[in-house]
């Protein structure tokens, strides 16, 4: 009775009253939460993304400078760049038959994979191991890009430059690797930050169905700088054709190249195929217009303009 005069309820007639207040979200609260995970999931995902993106471009650009670094280091004991294949007969076809160990496997021992240069057959060559048993050899992560599709995932990503007026490997490359080359660095007469030595390329399902290894020094592991950036070339690849595809990535719009000093360029694939090409060649004697004499020469055309007006 003192209880109700005063407006106190015992707990089970609090239970049982229409005011009572239950635990849990909303409807409104609901809605709110939902719309700011999805404003928050729209405003990061993007750049979550673009970071992923990035993350990957500067590996492939590490990848290429451990290439270089390789390359040099070869170039200090032998004097002269590694052949960009070994073979006795010219031109080198899309096929595995010959004997065709390439550039990459004379840098195996530069790139701290020993175990690689060990157990290959020198005296076979380049399909003395099955690509199965090259696989579960080493990882050799360096020539793994990570944007590549899984079907291509172990196949080489870089490639080197047989030169820019050249389709084929043969003898006539007029870049630094091609078929039985020796270049040293009085050959590079247009200077080596001005020479493609290699590149980022997209790996061939054609390629590699034939078992056409990084070991080999085919159209696997060279490439041309005729064919414009990130072009589809994967048609090109017959047995009895030996033209070669250009470079590409899976990187959207640009190319990663490493040039001949050890520099790595990211070039867009909308170049000029004359810059590429003379890139692509040693000794072409052409002038590669940076961009800083590109804003001079902009520079004259509008006070000429001026000066008229």
């Amino acid at each position: 009775m003192v209880m109700e005069k005063y407006g106190h309820r015992t707990a089970s007639t609090d239970s049982a009253g229409p005011g009572r207040r239950h635990p849990g979200f909303t409807a409104t609260e609901l809605v709110t939460v939902v719309a700011v995970l999805s404003l928050m999931m729209t405003i990061l995902l993007p750049r979550l993304l673009q970071a992923q993106r990035t993350a990957r471009l500067v590996k492939c650009q590490n990848n290429l400078r451990q290439i270089g670094l390789a390359l040099a280091h070869y170039e200090s004991v032998v004097l002269c760049l590694p052949p960009g294949c070994v073979n006795e007969t010219s031109p080198i076809f899309p096929e595995p038959e010959g004997y065709h160990l390439g550039w990459l496997f004379q840098l195996t021992v530069y790139l701290e994979e020993y175990n690689l240069y060990t157990i290959v057959d020198q005296d076979v060559g380049a399909y003395s191991m099955s690509p199965s048993q090259i696989r579960t050899s080493g990882t050799f992560s360096t020539l793994i890009c990570g944007a590549a599709p899984e079907s291509v995932r172990f196949q080489p990503a870089y490639g080197g430059c047989v030169g820019g007026t050249s389709r084929q490997i043969d003898q006539t490359g007029t870049g630094l690797l091609f078929l039985n080359s020796s270049i040293r660095n009085r050959d590079i007469e247009d200077g080596r930050s001005c020479t493609i030595v290699a590149g980022e390329i997209r790996p061939s399902e054609t390629l590699k169905q034939r078992g056409l290894t990084w070991l080999t020094g085919t159209a696997a592991t060279l490439r041309s700088a005729v064919m414009p950036l990130n072009a589809s070339d994967d048609d090109l690849y017959a047995p009895d054709d030996p033209r070669i595809g250009g470079f590409g990535s899976w990187h959207d719009g640009i190319v990663p190249l490493l040039m001949a000093d050890g520099a790595v360029s990211v070039r867009s694939e909308h170049i000029s195929p004359e810059v590429l090409q003379a890139l692509g060649d040693r000794a072409d004697e052409r002038l590669i217009p940076t961009d800083d004499a590109r804003h001079r020469q902009r520079q004259r055309s509008l006070d000429r303009l001026r000066g008229e007006w």
